[in-house]
């Protein structure tokens, strides 16, 4: 159990879903978990009632997150008593039996505690060692963010570096011939993988995949989403602007959000726009715009008149 930081054990979760993306058509499971019960079964709430189970209760757990809501936490163990063999720690078994063709899309929340080299996010893989098929998103060796369609080898798509602590949305579609790889909103790579991308018998597995070699996920996973379609790029942008944590994605760690930059025509893949200073007149960062609440755009106007002055008992 986490009792450090931010995380809390989610013993009072919220109750209703957001109805309004509910009935999506496109939606084919949604896990926002949110149980009340605090039990091993994750609720679908897309209403397809493909309901997922954690494997590993004692190494997964419901939090809640100031920013996002409710999630859930992976301890990042890698070595088990009853090794789950084919399996994840949190599996959704009746995703086994859908078609992922001609196209679909994934997308889920990620704040890592730390990055374990190939910790998985979302993946539908037979082979849980060596991902020979199927997709997933999930953290390279590197640190970077990735994605794949058809298998690990020579379809990865890489989308920047993973980021300790913060919370990071992460979408890959795909439309039948070509793979696409979101991050924050933002199309980071794409691939072709051919058509016949997905066609595996496997469960759909959020985070830590346990077999013969365990890959661990470290951190919390919420919003987990798969669809029956490939999401168009304003999709994608609207799916990552509906949530709380968009307003504090920072792709770049500048300290000014991803959403704030786009608003005012910055780089949020560019770090170095935080110290860039575009009216000479006032001499504001464009950080520090940012924490002062203005207008990146405009020349601040700056008073010659003090804000405060200090009489003393000798003045008149």
């Amino acid at each position: 159990m986490k009792k450090h930081g931010t995380w809390i054990l989610a013993a009072v979760l919220l109750a209703t879903p957001l109805l309004a993306q509910e009935n999506t058509p496109e939606l084919l499971a949604w896990w926002m978990f949110n149980e009340e019960d605090g039990g091993t079964t994750l609720l679908d709430w897309s209403g397809n009632e493909f309901n997922a189970g954690i494997l590993a209760p004692e190494q997964v757990w419901r939090v809640v997150d100031p920013v996002i809501g409710t999630a859930l936490w992976f301890d990042g163990t890698t070595v088990l008593d009853d090794p789950l063999m084919g399996g994840g720690y949190v599996v959704a078994e009746e995703l086994a039996d859908q078609l992922f063709e001609p196209m679909f899309s994934v997308a889920a929340w990620i704040c890592p505690e730390s990055l374990p080299p190939y910790a998985p996010v979302l993946t539908k893989v037979t082979d849980t060692e060596t991902w020979a098929d199927g997709f997933g998103l999930y953290i390279e060796e590197t640190g970077k963010l990735g994605a794949f369609v058809n298998g690990y080898d020579g379809h990865v798509m890489l989308g920047g570096d993973g980021r300790v602590n913060a919370w990071t949305h992460l979408c890959l579609t795909f439309d039948g011939t070509t793979a696409k790889f979101y991050v924050n909103g933002q199309l980071r790579s794409s691939a072709e993988p051919g058509s016949s991308a997905v066609v595996n018998a496997a469960p759909v597995c959020i985070g830590t995949l346990a077999g013969w070699e365990t890959w661990a996920w470290h951190g919390a996973i919420a919003d987990a989403r798969v669809y029956a379609s490939a999401l168009s790029a304003a999709d994608v942008t609207a799916l990552f602007s509906s949530s709380p944590a968009s307003l504090v994605a920072d792709s770049d760690g500048d300290g000014m959000p991803d959403v704030w930059e786009l608003r005012f025509g910055l780089n949020p893949l560019n770090p170095n726009d935080a110290s860039q200073i575009r009216h000479a007149s006032d001499g504001f960062t464009n950080l520090q715009k940012y924490r002062l609440g203005m207008n990146p755009l405009k020349a601040a106007v700056v008073s010659t008149t003090p804000l405060l002055k200090v009489y003393t008992p000798m003045e008149k």
